[in-house]
């Protein structure tokens, strides 16, 4: 991508990482209906890192997320890039499972340009409403725990500083918040992107 938010080539992930090279990214705030907050209420999926994960292993995240990637032309080389929903819709089956994936609401709220030690990403931020039934299967191996939690509880563990929050996370989770709130998006131009201090 370039800081237009333009596809103008890819890589692999790993080459993308190492290189800290300007991509795209999905990431979903996964939730359920709440099992004790009363009608209406909503609990969010939070996860811990598995300690194998080569960015902040062990860390805990509120978001599924996972990166764009290629399609490819007759020729096999890059045509174009998966539309960010494309990208959140297989990283919800395969993070999560495919019974998880089947009839969740997925909808695209807002993108946003940011950049810290491991990456620089145009991501979209998804709302991401499971059925009330869905079972939840981590079988890729990138989560070692998981737990769902009241939205009001996890914005002040957010506040409060309690969790150990990826930096990509805790930024997505803040914008999520504020947007859910007030309708406040956070800004879209990579000149204004967050930068996390190393």
């Amino acid at each position: 991508m370039d800081e237009l938010n333009a596809f103008v080539g890819c890589e692999t992930r790993a080459v993308t990482v190492r290189e800290r090279a300007l991509g795209r990214g999905a990431f979903g705030v996964v939730l359920r209906a709440s099992r004790d907050g009363g009608v209406g209420a909503l609990d969010a999926l939070v996860t811990r890192r598995s300690e194998t994960k080569d960015v902040w292993p062990g860390g805990t995240d509120a978001a599924t997320s996972g990166v764009v990637r290629a399609k490819r032309g007759r020729d096999g080389e890059a045509a174009a890039a998966e539309t960010y929903e494309e990208t959140m819709r297989r990283e919800l089956e395969e993070e999560l499972g495919s019974d998880a994936a089947r009839g969740a609401s997925v909808r695209e709220l807002f993108t946003f340009p940011y950049e810290d030690a491991y990456m620089r990403v145009f991501g979209a931020c998804f709302e991401i409403v499971l059925r009330d039934d869905a079972e939840i299967e981590f079988a890729d191996g990138e989560v070692a725990a998981a737990r769902f939690v009241s939205l009001d509880e996890l914005a002040r563990s957010l506040r409060e500083g309690r969790e150990n929050f990826t930096p990509i996370g805790k930024y997505v989770l803040e914008s999520y918040l504020a947007f859910v709130e007030t309708g406040a998006r956070p800004p879209s131009a990579w000149a204004e992107r967050r930068v996390e201090p190393s």
